[in-house]
């Protein structure tokens, strides 16, 4: 009798032949990926220029970035010093008795201060102060009024702060009063 060997089973859920299947299949596909990334990196280096070789323009650019800098730098320098100029100047003063309207003035920022002195003793008794800052035509849109002073009393003096809307704009003060009387507007910094 003849006897046939029959081949030993592999272990269930596995296959000899696929298991070199997928070693296989692995490191092909490593080896591809691997040969893939080095060519690539190979070619991003031939293309790309050296780090050093920027051209001729980068100190175009270098030297242009620099020059709006100390540009940008010096108008700030002089927007800061006539700023400085402007502060704690003088814009306007009067003095006088009875109704009276200075000069125009600019204002060319806001706040400003003004700082009245009224005098009532040479009256005989109390009297009004009233005096205010006023841009433009009151019945405009457009207009600003800045109070200063509606004062009743024998005299004093006093500093207040305004903040006049319409910078840049032609102002004047406007004085009411039977006293007399001394308005100073300053531009305050």
């Amino acid at each position: 009798m003849s006897t046939t060997q029959i081949p030993a089973a592999a272990p269930p859920g596995s296959s000899g032949k696929r298991k070199r299947g997928i070693k296989f299949w692995s490191l092909l596909s490593v080896s591809v990926t691997g040969g893939l990334l080095v060519s690539l990196v190979g070619i991003g280096l031939a293309v790309s220029p050296p780090p050093t070789a920027h051209g001729p323009h980068l100190p175009v650019y270098i030297a242009a970035a620099a020059a709006a800098a100390a540009k940008a730098r010096a108008a700030a320098a002089a927007k800061a010093a006539a700023a400085q100029a402007y502060a704690h100047r003088v814009l306007m003063t009067m003095s006088g008795q009875g109704i009276q309207n200075s000069p125009p003035f600019l204002v060319a920022a806001s706040p400003v201060t003004a700082t009245y002195t009224y005098d009532c003793s040479g009256f005989g008794f109390s009297g009004n102060f009233i005096a205010d800052m006023v841009s433009g035509d009151l019945a405009s849109l457009g207009s600003d009024y800045q109070p200063i002073a509606n004062a009743l009393g024998m005299g004093g003096t006093v500093t207040t702060t305004l903040y006049p809307v319409n910078t840049g704009s032609s102002y004047h003060v406007s004085v009411n009063s039977e006293c007399s009387w001394t308005v100073t507007v300053n531009a305050d910094g």
